[in-house]
């Protein structure tokens, strides 16, 4: 079992063990769930410090084989963690939206909406005006959706602020006004 790999020889054993035990759950597909199991304890072992090198491969490995979008959207998340341990904000921000986005399309909104919120404070480590405004934008129909209107009005007040290239495009301003007219009509309804 994956467990035992621990007690047999210590932890120096772990790691070539672990490998060993991961190898063979990928070569038969039926074994797949035990394989996902061991990629998340690796990356597990990588982010306490057990483990070096392996985890945001594991995890990255894990979410491209896996046939549920739910657990998918799981491990992108997880590995936009990796990202931010490595310092790789850009990274981090893509793979959260990633997530987000993942959520999103199987139902699960406030988890979607976490992760755009999550992804928005990355990127506001920097400056990148077309994310900015999709996150923005996102956010706001994702507020509106799980009828949080005056969280949605904040992110349309931040993103009318916002001075990025496309927010100057007078048909966006357009759009985003009726959207925000639309927003503050139902909160006020």
């Amino acid at each position: 079992t994956i467990t035992a790999i621990f007690f047999e020889g210590g932890k120096k054993d772990a790691d070539p063990n672990l490998d060993n035990v991961m190898n063979v759950l990928a070569q038969d597909g039926s074994l797949f769930p035990f394989w996902l199991r061991s990629c998340i304890l690796s990356a597990k072992l990588n982010e306490s410090g057990r483990r070096y090198g392996w985890g945001e491969r594991d995890v990255a490995l894990a979410a491209h084989h896996c046939h549920s979008t739910l657990i998918k959207a799981l491990l992108i998340e997880h590995r936009s963690h990796f990202n931010l341990l490595n310092g790789d904000f850009r990274k981090a921000g893509y793979h959260l939206k990633s997530a987000a986005d993942s959520y999103r399309g199987c139902g699960q909104r406030d988890h979607a909406a976490r992760c755009y919120i999550e992804s928005l404070g990355v990127y506001n480590t920097g400056y990148w005006d077309a994310i900015h405004e999709q996150l923005y934008s996102t956010l706001t129909h994702q507020c509106v959706d799980l009828d949080r209107l005056r969280e949605a009005v904040d992110y349309y007040i931040d993103l009318l602020k916002h001075d990025g290239a496309i927010a100057r495009i007078p048909a966006k301003q357009s759009d985003y006004l009726n959207d925000f007219i639309c927003v503050i009509q139902n909160l006020f309804a």
